[in-house]
């Protein structure tokens, strides 16, 4: 019996193993994403102060993004990678004639993704829900 049970937790012991490091292998491959999100998720909270855990702050204007092809004007970087960042955030294309959608939601995911790449690109980003006639604001990182 005692055969059994020192298999059985030996089993146990493995599968706990192999899934650490799964975890680990998936937060380390995300950890940019994570940190962003985690952050962004933080600066709503009263507790914490904006500039103790923002990136390193910048005395540049805050550029406002009414559009796609506004982001790209200010960042570059190829356009379907963008558009596909900023649909997967749930941000909103223009319409035809120029008018774009009052009502989106952004996507938590995407918006990671879409504000990790700014940061790549050396700009801080910020949504802009409350404000009219743009969807997000930039600004360069000091380097």
């Amino acid at each position: 019996m005692s055969t059994v049970h020192s298999s059985e937790q030996s089993i146990v012991e493995r599968t706990t193993e192999l899934f650490e490091e799964v975890v680990q292998e998936v937060f380390q491959s995300r950890k940019e994403a994570y940190i962003l999100y985690i952050m962004d998720r933080l600066r709503g909270r009263a507790a914490v102060a904006p500039g103790d855990i923002s990136a390193p702050s910048s005395d540049e204007p805050w550029i406002e993004i009414e559009s796609l092809s506004r982001l790209r004007s200010v960042v570059g970087g190829r356009f379907q990678n963008i558009r596909k960042k900023w649909l997967g955030a749930g941000l909103p294309l223009r319409e035809h004639r120029g008018d774009k959608q009052d009502e989106y939601e952004i996507v938590a995911e995407g918006w990671v993704e879409l504000s990790n790449w700014i940061l790549k690109q050396g700009y801080e980003a910020r949504t802009t829900n409350d404000k009219t006639g743009c969807v997000i604001e930039l600004r360069k990182l000091s380097e």
